[in-house]
């Protein structure tokens, strides 16, 4: 089987793989650089950059296995949909919204 023979996926599976790898590529850059960025700029010793790390990685402890569970048995365009809400609600809560103006 020669490579032109290969089946070539959709450009929007492209696009969704691009985009994933664009986005976790930013998580682990965060990850690596909020503890660099407290105890440079802000001076907090080891217990508080121990506490910060807990505080990153926390979310995905708790979250990853219910919500694959539950990814598992409804349907994806449900789960993409319902994802995309949930950040649209974060950001906007978590910095962009009104609230972050208080």
């Amino acid at each position: 089987m020669s490579a032109a023979d290969t089946p070539r996926l959709p450009p929007t599976f492209n696009r969704l793989a691009w985009s994933n790898l664009a986005a976790q590529s930013a998580e682990q850059i965060a990850l690596a650089a909020a503890p660099i960025v407290a105890v440079l700029l802000l001076g907090v010793g080891e217990g508080q950059t121990g506490l910060l790390q807990t505080a990153l990685t926390l979310p995905f402890i708790l979250f990853a296995i219910p919500a694959g569970l539950l990814a598992d048995r409804i349907s994806r365009r449900a789960v993409m949909a319902a994802a995309s809400y949930f950040l649209i609600f974060a950001s906007y809560r978590g910095g962009w919204g009104p609230a972050a103006s208080r």
